[in-house]
């Protein structure tokens, strides 16, 4: 995985001005002020390990950008991240689940990551509803206006208990790429 730099919203900004960086990891809490468009070209990842990020305004999210939504339990906002947009949400580029705190999700477990006033497009790396990643599968059921995670099987290459969550601990460069980094205002 590249290396990110971090950009951690304000929780108050500027005026709004257009706001389209590329590999760019954006994290962070609340409502921050945001322009009236924002087009995500890095990795929108709502929350501080899990959390949740209320947008004011419009997403599109570009083809090479990423939607990370961290998973560590079943608790919306604190447990597991969740982005509440208030306009519309243009899907693109990649839908990415990551398993935080050795949770280990149920089938019957239900994840809604995103919610939107309408969602338009399609993410690349979801088939036939459902999105694969490093730890197993999830399906994604997506309706007019929310994104739902549920539905999880692990990778086979997980068949023992005790080889759950995997052993490998998280690469220094994904550790690296969470630490902020303070941003210069315009």
């Amino acid at each position: 995985m590249p290396a990110h730099k971090s950009c951690f919203f304000p929780a108050r900004a500027a005026a709004p001005r257009p706001f389209a960086e590329s590999s760019v990891l954006r994290r962070g809490n609340g409502s921050p002020q945001m322009p009236p468009v924002l087009v995500n070209q890095g990795t929108l990842a709502p929350g501080s390990s899990p959390g949740a990020l209320s947008i004011t305004g419009h997403v599109t999210n570009s083809a090479t950008a990423v939607l990370e939504a961290e998973i560590g339990g079943t608790t919306s906002g604190t447990q597991f991240d969740r982005l509440s947009v208030s306009a519309s949400f243009a899907r693109g580029g990649a839908l990415r689940p990551v398993l935080v705190n050795g949770v280990r999700p149920q089938p019957s477990d239900s994840f809604r990551v995103l919610s939107a006033a309408s969602l338009t497009g399609a993410w690349a790396n979801v088939s036939a509803g459902k999105v694969t990643f490093e730890h197993g599968t999830f399906d994604v059921i997506e309706t007019a206006t929310t994104v739902t995670l549920t539905n999880f099987t692990r990778n086979t290459g997980y068949a023992a208990d005790d080889a759950w969550p995997p052993a490998t601990p998280r690469s220094p460069a994904r550790i690296a790429s969470r630490t902020p980094i303070p941003t210069a205002t315009a």
